[in-house]
């Protein structure tokens, strides 16, 4: 893989990690007021895709490194 094409896919790493950060905190902050509405479920894959965009983020990283 070259260069550019690790530094789109960190790009669209940082995206969806972004996303579903801000998805999941607005879905918290709309559960405040009444704890049924909201999905536990969908927080729980959130976090996970964060999560592994974050290793995956820190993986093109280092590849990145090694290439140079």
């Amino acid at each position: 893989m070259s260069i550019e094409t690790l530094n789109k896919i960190k790009i669209m790493l940082i995206v969806s990690v972004c996303v579903s950060v801000i998805w999941s905190t607005v879905n918290n902050i709309s559960r405040i007021g009444n704890p049924d509405v909201g999905f536990g479920y969908l927080n729980i894959i959130l976090i996970s895709i964060s999560l592994i965009g974050i290793i995956l983020l820190f993986m093109v990283r280092q590849t990145i490194n090694e290439k140079k």
